[in-house]
């Protein structure tokens, strides 16, 4: 056991690490084109995916705002798949979309359960995410997730996304911490593991149960402290803090 003096601060991403936003995502999708007599098969939802991802990368680069962001990617996705008659209720699709993105909360094998352990041994945490606010807030809420963190900052009140540097200064501003006192945990390397890094944070990458999934974005095939089953964290957050 690390003594107390040895501990980090503790920084979580959200989705894909804490919470499963794959298969929430993949629900609200279909359940918001739905209402509208559209019914998505998975090319249709991984097609999505890409247009959502390229506009997210427009709006942690600083190019556009949330609301530019969430909108756009409704205007692209409805003109590409042929649902042009649809294009100009995408804001409309999008309040749909995220209201039922609110309503969901569905945690990653074990994540609940090791966040318990870790507030049981006094570590102090914090949430950093990407998304837009009310919806983050709504399912933090029915998420259970609110009482782990001392503070929980997402991109649209900072005004950037991760990766820039602001959105994790940010964060150890309000805990008043030092950078190289702090362990950041995240599922996107790009965004998460690189972002941290570049301010000087260690990190543990969360792999989310593969090995085999770094096909894009120039991801080296093996990278220093990354995990795929929560089971596992206790024991490499020692590890990382006996080394310190």
């Amino acid at each position: 056991m690390t003594s107390r003096e040895s501990r980090f601060l503790l920084i979580f991403d959200l989705d894909g690490t804490l919470l499963d936003f794959e298969k929430s995502e993949r629900i609200s999708l279909r359940k918001a084109l739905a209402k509208y007599d559209r019914h998505l098969d998975d090319t249709q939802v991984a097609e999505y995916r890409r247009i959502n991802a390229e506009e997210w990368r427009r709006f942690e680069s600083g190019s556009q705002s949330i609301d530019e962001t969430t909108i756009r990617r409704f205007q692209r996705f409805l003109a590409e798949e042929g649902f042009e008659e649809l294009s100009h209720l995408a804001a409309e699709i999008n309040t749909e979309f995220l209201t039922a993105l609110s309503e969901l909360a569905l945690y990653e094998p074990y994540a609940y359960e090791t966040l318990e352990q870790l507030r049981q041994r006094g570590y102090r945490m914090g949430l950093l995410t990407n998304g837009v606010r009310w919806v983050q807030e709504r399912r933090l809420a029915r998420s259970g997730l609110n009482p782990f963190f001392t503070h929980i900052v997402t991109s649209e009140e900072v005004g950037v996304g991760k990766p820039h540097p602001a959105m994790f200064l940010s964060i150890l501003e309000r805990f008043r911490a030092k950078p190289e006192d702090t362990l950041y945990i995240g599922d996107s390397y790009e965004s998460d593991i690189l972002g941290a890094r570049a301010v000087g944070m260690a990190t543990l990458w969360y792999r989310k149960g593969s090995t085999d999934d770094l096909q894009t974005g120039g991801v080296p095939e093996r990278v220093e402290d990354d995990f795929s089953d929560w089971r596992t964290f206790l024991g490499l957050l020692e590890d990382r803090e006996n080394r310190r």
